[in-house]
């Protein structure tokens, strides 16, 4: 992404804040999403955001360390990023005393959902089974629900994508980052 986008982008933004409602349980969801082979070198860009009850806790995005053969490998890296991220937020949830349900993973990818929940013919996919097997065994281990959000609604779109001013305070907004100036 270009970097003086971000910046100008900031600077018009104002004052924001996280709003954390107390009328919202404190139930985690976690968002990923990923751009396939978007740099120059072939290789994408995976995000992950958690939320805890109303608000954001948790925004990373990196490039994806290895190339991926599809976009739906780009999906399975960024699901294994999510289930890493779940497993350590459950931790320490559970550290602070408080009884985990399984998390929301949501997701926009319905063949990389798939790929984790179920076996199928994917040989092209061989280099990233591990990957699919550990977002499977947070499946199985009841860590987290894989949930299909419409790209549209998809809050980890702005960390993997160019979207416009609108683009991103809609995608910010659905995880509680507010004007505070308003």
């Amino acid at each position: 992404m270009d970097l003086c986008r971000i910046f100008a982008y900031l600077k018009n933004r104002g004052r924001v804040g996280i709003l954390f409602r107390k009328d919202r349980s404190i139930k985690a969801t976690i968002y990923v999403d990923s751009s396939h082979g978007m740099h120059p070198d072939g290789k994408g860009q995976a995000a992950v955001i958690a939320t805890l009850g109303s608000g954001l806790i948790h925004t990373r995005t990196a490039k994806i360390k290895m190339v991926t053969l599809s976009s739906t490998e780009s999906e399975t890296v960024s699901m294994s990023e999510g289930t890493t991220y779940a497993r350590w937020l459950k931790a320490m949830l559970i550290g602070f005393g408080y009884v985990v349900d399984p998390m929301k993973m949501k997701s926009d990818s319905d063949p990389g959902m798939m790929a984790a929940k179920k076996d199928g013919v994917f040989a092209r996919n061989k280099h990233i089974i591990i990957r699919r097997n550990y977002t499977r065994e947070g499946l199985e281990q009841k860590l987290i629900v894989l949930e299909h959000t419409p790209t549209a609604k998809m809050a980890a779109d702005f960390l993997t994508k160019i979207k416009s001013r609108t683009g991103i305070d809609e995608d910010t907004a659905r995880v509680g980052m507010i004007d505070m100036g308003k």
